[in-house]
């Protein structure tokens, strides 16, 4: 589901489905002041780095523990 530009508040997965974020060893990188979620999803090997405003997740995430989490160290960037 790629996409590209301003928005408000993302939401990646269901509540009902497991679905994927294949990062493909790659770097997702979570810019400006709105909200990503992922729901019920599971993760492949990569980075997520939060810039800035808030990344979390919405019931719960499988195999997050192989995603490497970087938060900048500034006011706005938040890990939920």
């Amino acid at each position: 589901m790629p996409r590209s530009g301003a928005l408000g508040t993302g939401l990646a997965g269901t509540r009902l489905r497991r679905t994927t974020l294949d990062l493909a060893g790659f770097t997702l990188t979570k810019v400006g002041s709105n909200t990503f979620t992922v729901a019920n999803t599971t993760f492949t090997a990569g980075t997520i780095n939060i810039a800035s405003g808030t990344f979390s997740q919405y019931t719960r995430a499988h195999d997050a523990s192989i995603v490497a989490v970087t938060l900048a160290d500034t006011a706005g960037a938040a890990l939920a």
